[in-house]
Formats: C-alpha cells, structure tokens, sequence
C-alpha cells in the first residue's frame, strides 16, 4: 500500500509541474493610414458678364423749340429722344429707332412718324373736373391710384397731314448741353400706391386718394407741354 501511495504521490507532483506560456492571441493588423484626400482643384472663377452697352448718346439731329402751359419756352439743338418703356414712366427709357416713333391717328388710319418727320406738335390741356378718369388696380397690395388726364394732343407732319396723337408713353429730349425735357403728349397719369392693404374693415376705394391724384394734376397742368417746333 505505500508503494501505491508513492506513485500516486510521484503522479501528483509530475502533474502540477510548470505549464508552459499561453500563445498570446494574434494581433490584428493595423489598418493602413488613410490617404488624405487631395485638395479638390479650384474652379475657375466666371468670367465677368459684359457690361451692358450703353444707349446711343445722339439718334437725331433737329431744332426743337419747346413750349409749357406757363410760358417757359426751351428751344435748341436735340440729339436724343427717348422714350419710356412704361405709360407711367416708372420704369427705364428706350432710345430704339422702331420705338421712339410717335403713334398718332388720322384719316389714313394709324401711324407712327418718326421725330424728323414731325413739324409741330400742339397740345390742349383738359379740364380735371371735366377729363380725369380715375380708377384703380387690386393686382397691387396695397391697391394702387390712378388719375389720367385726357389731353388732346395734335401732330403735323413734314407732308401737311395733321394727326390726332394717340401715343402714352411719357417723352424726353436731350439737348446738346446736357439739359432735358420730359412730357406727355397725350393721356397725362398721376398715380399712388395706398398706404393700407384692404381688409375685412376696410370700406373698399379710398377716395381721398383720388381727391389727391385730381390736385396734383391740376398742379401738373400749370407746367405741361402745349407746343413744340421741329425743324430738322
């Protein structure tokens, strides 16, 4: 029994001997170094659009001697007529030779003469009590006021033809010295913007406005053009 005790013993002692290292798991890898992107290359800047091109700094070549309601008179040498792209002359000016023809009316129906073939021009200014029409325009917010008065303009020609004008748009003369002329011919506007929008307590047209845009071409009346002379 104490030989089997021994070699239990000696079994014992061999099995708790050193076990050897344990083989460190593998490592993985290290990712490779991402690559830095490149700079994206610039792009190049747009061209500078084109400035646009002036109009012309002379379209005619005419004596003209310009005549107001209050006597003021202007008279000299015209190198550019314009006119405006718009009745109310709001808007910008137009020097095209198919656009600053004047539009009139006569027994040979409607035509548009060209400044060089205008003689002389007379208007009459209408009475504002008697030939305003007022009205207005809900496309606007707040609505917009309008007050034209209907001046009766007249056109002889270098033909001896004499034409009622029917043209709207608003005129302008440019003289050699820099100096200028603006004017209707016929329909002279006056208009307004409100000041409020309409709404449920709103009464609808504002009257006064319309009460203003009448004084102010009873004012504008005193300076309108009634006569102008054109030799070429």
């Amino acid at each position: 029994m104490l030989v089997s005790a021994m070699f239990i013993s000696l079994g014992f002692l061999a099995g708790c001997g050193k076990k050897a290292p344990p083989v460190p798991a593998a490592q993985p890898e290290p990712a490779p170094a991402a690559v830095a992107a490149a700079d994206p290359e610039p792009e190049p800047e747009p061209e500078a659009a084109p400035a646009p091109s002036a109009g012309p700094s002379t379209n005619v070549d005419l004596q003209i001697t310009l005549t107001r309601a209050d006597g003021a008179r202007h008279a000299g040498h015209v190198r550019l007529v314009e006119r405006s792209t718009d009745w109310y002359g709001e808007e910008d000016w137009t020097s095209a030779a198919s656009d600053v023809r004047l539009q009139v009316e006569g027994a040979g129906g409607e035509s548009k003469a060209a400044w060089k073939d205008l003689r002389k021009l007379t208007v009459t200014i209408a009475k504002v009590s008697e030939a305003s029409d007022c009205s207005y325009d809900s496309n606007y917010t707040p609505w917009m006021y309008d007050c034209t008065l209907r001046n009766l303009g007249q056109a002889v020609t270098t033909d001896g033809k004499t034409w009622t004008i029917t043209d709207r748009y608003k005129w302008r003369l440019t003289f050699d010295d820099g100096s200028s002329e603006e004017f209707w011919l016929s329909k002279h506007p006056a208009r307004q913007q409100d000041e409020t929008a309409v709404g449920l307590d709103s009464v609808g047209e504002n009257y006064d406005l319309y009460i203003g845009l009448q004084d102010r071409l009873r004012e504008e009346a005193k300076t309108m053009v009634t006569g102008i002379t054109v030799q070429p």
